[in-house]
């Protein structure tokens, strides 16, 4: 068995039990009983590094602008043309403008992903309110069911001329505000030609009492145009 060892260590295989002089030997191995364990002020603050990390919830006041922007954008002409990137870039420039400046900011990305959740989720309330509507009511007579459908014919019926009236009211106040804004630009073209006749009247010839109504009418031309 000596002799074993002792060729291992001709070979340079041996061992010594004692450490290698270096400095990495000669420190002691840290006791795991002694190591620190966090404060609860150290775990407190790394829990609050964590949550910053993390985006902000979005407040019902932040969807309403963003569909706005997205509404907004989308009946742009300026969007048909155009890649998604810059779409959603043109969104979120419309959101982090017209948002409260106390609101985080929002970057594309996120921008993009709040309103594909919220058109999801829209899309499922408005199917499962169509099912509601469209269901059969149990425990109604036909004679019921059709005098429901007439009321809401007649409502119906009752929106669509609202809605024709209200469009006929503002096709006459835009042919009034026309109208006088015609009537407007005749009376300055009017007002704009006598004024250049009493400039270039010739007074040579008049009394000095005319001379002296005209001198007057000329610098009030003048001093209307200096308003």
């Amino acid at each position: 068995m000596d002799a074993d060892q002792s060729f291992l260590d001709t070979l340079g295989f041996g061992y010594t039990q004692t450490q290698p002089e270096s400095p990495i030997g000669e420190q002691a191995t840290p006791s795991t009983q002694h190591q620190a364990t966090p404060s609860t002020q150290q775990r407190s603050a790394i829990i609050e590094k964590g949550k910053s990390n993390k985006g902000k919830n979005w407040s019902s006041d932040e969807d309403k602008v963003l569909i706005a922007a997205w509404a907004k954008t989308s009946l742009d002409i300026v969007g048909t043309d155009q890649n998604r990137d810059a779409y959603c870039a043109r969104i979120s420039e419309y959101y982090n403008t017209h948002k409260e400046s106390s609101w985080p900011e929002r970057n594309p990305n996120a921008i993009n992903c709040r309103y594909t959740l919220i058109n999801r989720e829209t899309s499922k309330f408005c199917g499962c309110l169509q099912q509601i509507l469209n269901k059969e009511e149990s425990g109604r007579t036909i004679a019921e069911k059709q005098s429901k459908r007439r009321m809401r014919s007649k409502k119906r019926q009752e929106m669509l001329a609202m809605h024709s009236n209200l469009n006929c009211e503002k096709r006459r106040l835009h042919s009034e505000r026309r109208r006088m804004h015609e009537n407007e630009r005749e009376d300055a073209r009017r007002q704009f030609e006598l004024d250049e006749r009493v400039m270039l009247i010739d007074t040579s010839g008049m009394t000095d009492v005319q001379k002296q109504f005209y001198q007057a009418k000329q610098n009030e031309i003048l001093a209307r145009g200096l308003e």
